[in-house]
């Protein structure tokens, strides 16, 4: 699991206890000036990356770990277990590139949880760029709430890394 976080090492408490109970990796990509000093678990390897854009630090991660597929999540957000294990199985086949759960967002003021979306995996087949946007944007997806083979994420944020955007 890759967590990217810029100076927002007060929700490593919650990140911690969350991913202690579920049995994967958890990367933590931090680009801030200020290194985290707290103590860091054995199942989390914490990369201190002081102003790295946010795609050189993942691009770094990427190139300097081994395996072939990653979750990726916000550092104040989950990603289910049951979820994940699910993206695993479909991405051990080679026509699927990605897979994105289901949105749940809390909805303060009425203090609920709305539905947007539904677990969605997305397959390498179609070459027509206009199809792979549509379906994209109809199922609510985002970066970083996904699973993805490796090659896809390095191609993805390889072609990122040359925008120079900022953090």
């Amino acid at each position: 699991i890759i967590i990217p976080t810029h100076d927002r090492h007060e929700n490593f408490s919650k990140i911690f206890e969350y991913w202690a109970t579920i049995n994967y990796d958890v990367y933590i990509c931090d680009s801030s000036i200020n290194k985290y000093l707290g103590n860091i678990p054995d199942f989390v390897e914490y990369l201190h990356l002081p102003e790295y854009s946010f795609s050189k630090k993942i691009l770094y991660l990427l190139n300097n770990s081994d395996y072939d597929t990653y979750g990726m999540c916000a550092d104040d957000d989950i990603l289910v277990e049951t979820t994940l294990n699910n993206a695993i199985k479909h991405l051990t086949n080679k026509d699927y590139l990605a897979y994105f759960g289901g949105t749940i967002t809390y909805i303060h003021a009425d203090n609920t949880f709305k539905k947007f979306s539904k677990p969605h995996p997305i397959k390498g087949d179609n070459d027509n760029l206009f199809i792979r946007v549509d379906d994209y944007f109809r199922n609510h997806q985002q970066i970083l709430w996904g699973v993805y083979k490796k090659r896809i994420l390095i191609k993805a944020f390889t072609y990122l890394d040359k925008q120079n955007f900022s953090n």
